[in-house]
């Protein structure tokens, strides 16, 4: 039971740590599909004279979009291969061709239903297609340009974000399953000793009936009887102390005793059968070793149950613990993904603001996305807030250093750390909780200045002259195209491309150290109490039980073989004891008596 307890733990703790991953990695997805997405646009808008092709590069961007496709390819291999248990409508969604995906043919959109994993692919086949392309060839009318840039912002997009959905709902299901699951071990455990209990006491009981049932024959043997035996046993003792030369002596006595006359009543007695005396003599202390054993036995069994209280006290924790991270867990891993997305959609409507997003307009979704953001963010901080006391060390000094101090040595492995000091006005340096806010502030202020060219066709131009560039002949177009060229868009690009990015997956990987050396912590106790538990079982056993057991068989044939003193005349006439003899010799099957 004990070894079962033991393993299934292990497993149970395993499989949540699994699911916790799969949340992870699913919203990584979201972020390189992302980051792909925004690589093809700004080749596109690259090749209408937007943007030039020195910073970011040209190849720079290439080679972004082709890392962010490996690892979907990667991530999704390992979505693909997990066996986690999944519910049924996460299944279908994963394995059914449910999730439409539109292509543009001849100046027409079409759909067809793919699978998740099979849409992916599709995903992944066309933004190869773009990348390897010319750059002149990058137009919003190629068709794979269109392929990407539609199918992410549309049903593609809300199956993933579905999908990711789905493993947090599955975490939160299998944590409360796993409560069932302990609480069931613990059950059984008590069931098990309660068992052990109704089958052993029994047996004991039994033995030391039988053992009292052989002493109380002693009680039945008249006291003058017992007198001669013990002058008999004198006699003999003396015999050998003596020698042989009373030997003589000696077998008189016997032969006396034998016909009866080791009394003035020996005639009497001779007569007739010992009757046993009118009120028998009752033993002394006769339960105290055998309440003094039960109370040891009982003492075992509430050890072997206390080990498994605290193992059921220790997973209860654990898994109230997890369930109350999940929140946080989904939030940071989401973080990097959806402010892609804000970025992207918003960047989309300044393109072309009737390009469907979400089945709506992408004002529409670009004004809400804001809101939700900000919302995010709270949301990211106050669950952190309530799960601090839950937290590991590592995770709470790596959020604190992020968050609210320096993050800057994240970064040392792609910039310098000047240029993160220096970046939006040293905003990152004082901790990406302030670099964030400024980065939805210059999010807003696009949006602002976009909801403003749109409508006036008059307006000029406020942003700087020297980035201004004209693309076409339509100034209200020219004017909101430049958006996309002022300083705060670029400094979104580089906020999302890089420090956001590495801010969070950085968390999210402390997060999961630090929940998984949690898990460990709790196994390595568990272990050590159950090497403990095994440990005492084999003292007690060998120190206890087996002599109790070597004790007891000891007594009952040393009990039984005590009948073997008393001559077969006193037998014979004790009723008691040829009554118990005769049962003992039919339950034993023994012949010829």
């Amino acid at each position: 039971m004990c070894i079962r307890d033991s393993f299934m733990t292990i497993s149970e703790f395993n499989d949540i740590l699994d699911n916790a991953n799969l949340v992870t990695l699913s919203n990584n997805i979201i972020a390189e599909l992302m980051n792909v997405q925004g690589g093809i646009r700004d080749l596109t808008l690259m090749n209408i004279g937007v943007y030039n092709t020195s910073y970011p590069s040209e190849a720079d961007i290439r080679s972004s979009i082709a890392l962010s496709l490996n690892e979907v390819q990667n991530t999704q291999r390992t979505l693909q291969l997990s066996s986690m248990d999944i519910f049924d409508e996460h299944s279908r969604l994963l394995n059914t061709k449910s999730v439409p995906i539109y292509i543009l043919q001849g100046g027409t959109i079409t759909s067809q239903e793919f699978t998740l994993y099979e849409a992916t692919q599709q995903i992944i086949s066309k933004a190869f297609n773009v990348r390897n392309a010319n750059l002149s060839n990058i137009t919003w009318t190629n068709s794979d340009v269109h392929f990407v840039e539609y199918n992410l912002f549309n049903d593609f997009y809300t199956a993933l974000r579905k999908s990711s959905d789905y493993y947090v709902l599955e975490l939160v299901n299998r944590s409360t399953q796993k409560k069932n699951v302990f609480l069931i071990l613990l059950i059984v455990s008590a069931v098990a000793l309660v068992l052990t209990v109704i089958v052993l006491f029994p047996v004991l009981h039994s033995v030391n009936k039988t053992k009292e049932e052989v002493l109380s024959l002693f009680l039945d043997i008249p006291e003058k009887t017992v007198k001669g035996l013990y002058t008999r046993c004198e006699n003999f003792i003396s015999t050998l102390q003596v020698g042989e030369d009373e030997d003589m002596m000696s077998d008189v006595d016997d032969e006396s005793f034998e016909k009866g006359g080791h009394g003035a009543d020996a005639d009497e007695d001779s007569a007739s059968e010992y009757q046993p005396r009118k009120k028998r003599k009752k033993f002394k202390n006769s339960g105290k070793s055998q309440r003094r054993f039960y109370l040891n036995f009982f003492a075992v069994i509430v050890f072997v149950e206390g080990y498994f209280i605290i193992n059921y006290n220790s997973s209860q924790g654990l898994l109230s613990n997890v369930k109350q991270l999940v929140t946080e867990l989904n939030t940071t891993s989401m973080a990097e993904g959806f402010s892609a997305f804000v970025n992207n959609v918003e960047r989309q409507l300044i393109i072309d603001p009737k390009f469907p997003v979400l089945g709506t307009t992408s004002l529409s979704v670009a004004t809400a996305n804001i809101q939700n953001i900000y919302t995010l963010d709270s949301t990211i901080h106050q669950e952190h807030s309530i799960n601090v006391q839950i937290h590991s060390d590592l995770y709470k000094n790596t959020f604190n250093q992020i968050m609210m101090l320096n993050p800057c040595y994240v970064f040392l492995a792609n910039i310098s750390n000047d240029q993160c000091i220096a970046f939006a006005d040293s905003a990152v340096y004082q901790g990406m909780a302030v670099g964030l806010t400024r980065h939805f502030e210059n999010l807003r202020y696009l949006l602002t200045q976009y909801t403003t060219y749109s409508a006036d066709a008059r307006a000029n131009f406020t942003g700087p002259r020297d980035n201004f560039r004209t693309i076409t002949t339509d100034n209200q177009r020219n004017n909101i195209l430049n958006i996309l060229r002022l300083p705060q868009a670029f400094e979104i690009s580089s906020m999302q491309a890089l420090y956001i990015k590495l801010a969070f997956r950085a968390l999210l990987n402390d997060f999961r150290r630090g929940l998984n050396d949690d898990f460990n912590a709790k196994l390595t106790l568990r272990l050590a109490l159950y090497i403990v538990l095994n440990i005492a079982l084999i003292l007690l056993y060998f120190v206890a039980w087996l002599p109790i057991v070597s004790r007891l068989n000891k007594n009952i044939w040393r009990t039984k073989s005590m009948l073997t003193m008393i001559p077969l005349n006193v037998v014979a006439k004790i009723r008691s004891v040829r009554v118990y003899l005769r049962k003992f010799i039919s339950e034993k099957n023994i012949t010829n008596y």
